[in-house]
């Protein structure tokens, strides 16, 4: 087992890692949400037509909560925050036990001591395909610093218009969508950026992958509604 200090790390970066995956899970979540209201505002069905100002809101706020949401998790802005980017730079400063040869060894041996052997068969096939080590952590650096100028965005629009109520902004001297233009597509791979960085960890650390079965089940459950 691994001891002192780097029980410790270990379990902080678990933990630091479980809140990530939560809340990136549920930012998936948000989006298929807003999507599939969208299709319903896009087709302009009876749906919609019944009550469109009921639609229009609710996906706004649904963006809204994207945008506030996904900022959290990956903006910089605090160092009391629980985001990626401080997830990653934890990982950095105590790289060498986080990625300790005997340690990665002990953690792994744990993990097959107290896993079935179908469930240890998917584990191998994932840590063979995401060798946790430290140039995994820079590659995954790496990742999230090509997602820069999507951060830089949402945070214009959150301290522009919606966490805080910027003059300029708010009489149209100023255009928040032009001075920091954001698309949909860009929250979705931003999302998905953020889930392929904690994945191998998830796997390397935790022997677990990312799923959320039941988001896929939203869309149907909106076009069910009268």
């Amino acid at each position: 087992m691994a001891t002192g200090d780097n029980a410790s790390i270990d379990q902080e970066f678990s933990d630091w890692r479980k809140t990530l995956q939560h809340q990136i899970g549920a930012l998936d979540v948000d989006y298929k949400t807003w999507e599939a209201i969208n299709e319903v505002h896009r087709v302009d069905g009876p749906q919609f037509r019944s009550a469109p100002h009921f639609w229009t809101s609710v996906q706004r706020v649904y963006m809204d909560r994207l945008i506030l949401g996904l900022w959290a998790v990956t903006s910089d802005n605090d160092s009391r925050s629980l985001s990626l980017t401080r997830f990653l730079g934890f990982g950095r400063t105590n790289r060498h036990a986080l990625f300790d040869v005997a340690n990665v060894q002990s953690r792994l041996a744990e993990t097959r001591h107290s896993s079935d052997s179908f469930h240890m068969c998917f584990v191998d096939r994932l840590i063979a395909r995401n060798v946790v080590d430290e140039s995994l952590l820079a590659e995954l650096e790496e990742q999230m610093a090509a997602a820069d100028s999507v951060i830089e965005s949402l945070r214009g629009w959150r301290h522009k218009v919606l966490a805080h109520r910027d003059r300029a902004y708010l009489t149209g001297a100023r255009s928040v969508a032009a001075d920091f233009p954001l698309r949909a597509l860009d929250i979705r791979e931003t999302i998905d950026t953020c889930e392929a960085i904690l994945r191998p960890l998830s796997v390397g650390f935790d022997s677990t992958d990312l799923v959320c079965g039941w988001a896929t089940s939203i869309p149907r459950e909106i076009s069910d509604l009268a």
